[in-house]
């Protein structure tokens, strides 16, 4: 019995794959109504499966930043409603899988097109700066090491990481240090270990948006 049958995406009633194949990121055209930055987009996925099957079902939103987005998704009778909010023009990717397989077509493309009276979150990821370690051109396989990242003038955002590779990789936030004064710095420190040589690609965004340097080149040997 197969755990991946076909799905339908839809927006509006459209399927996914014609209601965003001929946009571009840019100003949205006259009378358009797809995908525009900072407006709730929603999208409708068949989730039916074949009777007496368990599925187990996880939705994914990758940014033109390839870092993955918050993203909701909440059942619907035979479907699920999966919901974001764009910040940046591009193209995001959703994945839709079932026992982590990606289902047919998924990841599906969706171009999302510049509003200019759009103004993003205030965070200016320009201000982040990203210091350790775990930043070294070079680093050991299976031996953990860490970076820091100083938000503390960057306003108001929120911190994503994310390395890719030809190994697995785990990466762990590390509980905030309590500074003391008045004028307190805002830092996050990540450890991380990888388990595989090759090249990696550390990825730091603020609300996103890719900081200074990323992302990180590291080889693993």
């Amino acid at each position: 019995m197969s755990r991946n049958p076909p799905a339908m995406i839809t927006q509006a009633g459209q399927q996914l794959a014609a209601a965003t194949s001929e946009l571009a990121p840019g100003p949205p055209p006259d009378n358009y109504d797809g995908p525009t930055c900072g407006r709730l987009v929603e999208y409708e996925v068949n989730t039916e499966c074949a009777p007496g099957s368990e599925p187990d079902w996880n939705f994914r939103v990758i940014g033109p930043s390839r870092m993955e987005i918050r993203a909701e998704a909440r059942p619907s009778g035979k479907s699920h409603l999966v919901m974001f909010t764009p910040h940046d023009g591009g193209v995001y990717n959703l994945h839709v899988t079932n026992h982590d397989v990606d289902i047919r077509g998924s990841p599906f493309t969706i171009n999302v097109v510049n509003d200019p009276t759009y103004l993003p979150p205030s965070g200016d990821e320009n201000k982040c700066i990203a210091t350790g370690p775990g930043l070294s051109a070079t680093c050991t396989q299976d031996q953990a090491t860490h970076f820091d990242v100083d938000t503390t003038n960057a306003g108001v955002g929120r911190l994503a990481v994310k390395m890719t590779g030809p190994g697995n990789v785990e990466i762990t936030p590390c509980p905030p240090a309590i500074a003391d004064g008045a004028a307190q710095s805002v830092s996050s420190r990540f450890e991380y270990t990888i388990y595989g040589p090759g090249d990696y690609n550390l990825y730091i965004c603020w609300s996103e948006r890719q900081i200074p340097g990323s992302p990180f080149k590291v080889h693993v040997s």
